[in-house]
């Protein structure tokens, strides 16, 4: 039996006290020294004359491990050998990691149209639901239950006084148990759910049970994926400002004949501070991991809920300073989204006809519902299309991945759908920066999209 493939001897050819023989779990035998070369152990360690590893080579970065390793003679993965653990571990994470890419971008796109949906219908329906309102009173415990708080509270505190009024109950059903499924989903792809985050957890925990704490053994936080976690939280304040948009606009019109404790003519003391900081937050993020998309839509929900804001201020605060900072804030923030829309007019598109829609409402203090355009409604449609599957996968200049179909090699030049970089190239040759993600591409191969990896 050959048991070294890179001089073809036999077992009885070899001196395996020279040369020791494995045996993993498959039972197919093979030379340490053949192992050795199949797993590249020169690239992870420092070998002494004896061949036995004596330290590391370097760190190990992510997406750096080649494709798992199979039995030559029976393509078994080779994964239970304790010499060659560090190296399989770490291909093993990065495994993971891919399908929670693909998962996560393959999730993310149906609930971005279900956002879609909400938008045009609750626009759509508002003349129907005043003409309903108009012939009912509320009840009386509807009104007061909102009456009493000052609307200055976070998102979800909002919508709870919001689902206390039972006009509307059955109106905002639908929004909210969407609104469920984003918050479920941003869960899923939060940095500590991902393979790199569960696994920096695990080792903190059993750190600091031992007591081995080391301020200087620090997490890179380049490692983990945040592309879908921060598409979900712009897609759940845009979801939150869908519904906070609606009700406002019902409350717009209000009659004498309406009784005092009626949602529409109740006052309201609202402060959206919190939110616009979360927002700002949300797009400093954002342009850190070069995601001019979210950080676009971030500067424009803030700016939206500026003018919302601003549009409910009651008579006395209509003329403090309080209603011009409100302005100048929302412009600024606008200013901010026109500038980095410019420098990524590739991945950032849609987004004009949104940022003069709300402009015109800070300068004539009337805030109306806005629905997302349909281009930007293209450009998820194009994030989700580049996790396909099909092709041959690349990365661009900044590392988002994404794929070139049929023959799978470049001939035309296009813009990364997330960063606006240059991808693709001409004649089969792909532009400066752009490289072969081979190890994606085996991956995507035997891969079936479905429930979480």
């Amino acid at each position: 039996m050959v048991v070294d493939w890179i001089m073809t001897t036999t077992y009885g050819e070899t001196d395996v006290d020279d040369d020791p023989v494995l045996i993993p779990r498959c039972g197919h035998p093979m030379t340490m020294s053949s192992m050795d070369g199949m797993f590249d152990m020169q690239k992870t360690f420092k070998m002494s004359a004896g061949n036995i590893p004596v330290g590391l080579s370097g760190t190990s970065e992510p997406f750096s491990a080649e494709s798992l390793k199979t039995c030559p003679m029976c393509r078994s993965p080779l994964r239970d050998l304790n010499r060659y653990n560090r190296i399989v571990r770490r291909g093993m994470i990065d495994e993971s990691t891919k399908k929670f890419i693909v998962w996560s971008n393959a999730a993310f796109a149906p609930l971005a149209e279900r956002v879609q949906t909400l938008e045009s219908e609750l626009v759509d329906s508002q003349i129907e639901a005043r003409a309903e309102l108009g012939t009912k009173r509320s009840n009386s415990s509807s009104g007061s239950n909102i009456a009493a708080v000052k609307l200055s509270d976070n998102r979800n505190q909002f919508l709870q006084h919001i689902q206390r009024i039972s006009d509307l109950k059955s109106r905002y059903k639908g929004a909210l148990r969407l609104r469920q499924d984003v918050s479920t989903f941003l869960r899923r792809v939060r940095d500590g759910e991902q393979p790199f985050g569960r696994i920096w957890n695990l080792v903190e925990n059993e750190r600091r049970r031992k007591g081995r704490e080391n301020p200087h053994f620090q997490f890179q936080v380049d490692v983990l994926q945040t592309r879908s976690r921060l598409l979900t939280t712009s897609l759940l304040i845009r979801c939150d400002l869908a519904i906070f948009s609606d009700f406002f606009a019902l409350r717009t019109g209000s009659s004498a004949l309406m009784a005092p404790d009626d949602f529409r003519v109740t006052p309201l003391k609202i402060d959206f501070a919190q939110v616009r900081k979360e927002c700002l937050e949300l797009s400093e993020e954002a342009a850190s991991r070069k995601q001019p998309l979210t950080q676009v839509e971030a500067y424009i929900y803030s700016a939206r809920f500026a003018a919302l804001e601003r549009s409910n201020l009651d008579a006395e605060a209509a003329v403090t300073e309080r209603h011009a900072l409100l302005k100048n804030s929302g412009l600024e923030q606008l200013e901010m989204a026109e500038n980095v829309a410019k420098l990524n007019p590739g991945s950032v598109r849609g987004m004009s006809s949104q940022i003069s829609d709300i402009r015109r409402m800070l300068n004539n203090g009337v805030f109306y519902s806005v629905v997302t355009s349909q281009e930007t409604q293209d450009v998820y449609r194009a994030l989700s299309q580049e996790f396909r599957g099909t092709g041959h996968w690349y990365r661009c200049v900044n590392g988002h991945p994404f794929t070139i179909g049929e023959c799978g090699m470049p001939m035309q030049t296009s813009r990364c759908p997330q960063c606006g970089s240059p991808v693709g190239g001409e004649h089969h040759q792909t532009v400066d920066g752009v490289t072969r993600d081979v190890e994606m591409e085996s991956l995507m191969g035997n891969l079936t999209l479905g429930d979480r990896p």
